[in-house]
């Protein structure tokens, strides 16, 4: 069994046991996405609900978990065997009452559906086909069918399923005012799991949201607009380039 402290807590995570990226990150840094965590505990506050979409081992969901306190409340998704087991351990070990947590992915219908996993990257498994991958099956629902309503922050890296996360909680994001959003934003990914950059531009031109870029080598914000992200995924940001970027999603 492998358990690190988290850097500037009293929270401990139990980890994968084998070689996998996030588990040893975290037990050589005591944290993932340093500027990312950051963000998340200066805009998080007590009495939040926050959504965790692919929770992975539990690494945000606890942090979020101990600034929500009592009055606010967590929901973990994490579709992955492995994954959510350690998800649950680590939701137990730190006395997380009140996370609620889901083996299942978000998505816009519920269906089963393949997963493809990277047995190196326990962050990077994804619904999109890769035949050079083992295959796990699991459970998809939209947010909209589990969610309690309203909700303040709102964390998606699902390795290119994001705009079917975000399609499937349509409702929830009408009835959310005051969200505040970190998103993977990764045109390839998208363009594997059968949607696009640009569909996922016009869904979140419907809401009234500020964007910026998540500049996690400078740690710093850089202020966006859709149509410049638009014009970004037509220039560098193409599918050929596999790249992806992060943002912050705040409501005006």
């Amino acid at each position: 069994m492998r358990l690190v402290k988290l850097r500037d807590t009293d929270l401990t995570l139990e980890l994968h046991d084998h070689h996998d990226m996030v588990s040893d990150m975290l037990q050589e840094a005591g944290e993932w996405e340093p500027y990312e965590t950051r963000l998340i505990k200066e805009r998080l506050q007590p009495g939040d609900v926050m959504v965790d979409a692919g929770a992975n081992i539990g690494y945000y969901s606890v942090l979020a978990s101990r600034i929500c306190g009592p009055a606010g409340s967590v929901f973990a998704f994490e579709p992955q065997n492995q994954n959510y087991v350690l998800l649950r351990k680590n939701i137990e070990r730190n006395h997380c009452e009140n996370v609620q947590t889901h083996r299942a992915g978000l998505w816009f219908e519920s269906k089963a559906a393949q997963l493809h996993l990277n047995d190196e990257n326990f962050g990077d498994h994804q619904l999109a086909v890769n035949s050079e991958r083992s295959q796990e099956t699991v459970t998809l629902h939209p947010g909209d069918d589990l969610l309690p309503g309203t909700i303040d922050f709102l964390k998606v890296d699902t390795q290119g399923a994001e705009f079917g996360v975000l399609l499937g909680m349509e409702k929830t994001l009408q009835k959310s005012p005051n969200l505040r959003m970190i998103l993977e934003f990764w045109p390839y990914g998208l363009a594997n799991c059968g949607h696009s950059a640009d569909q996922l531009i016009q869904f979140l031109g419907s809401y009234a949201y500020d964007y910026s870029i998540i500049d996690q080598e400078n740690e710093r914000l850089v202020p966006t607009t859709l149509p410049a992200l638009l014009d970004f995924t037509r220039t560098q940001l193409t599918v050929e380039s596999q790249g992806f970027i992060n943002l912050l999603v705040e409501s005006k």
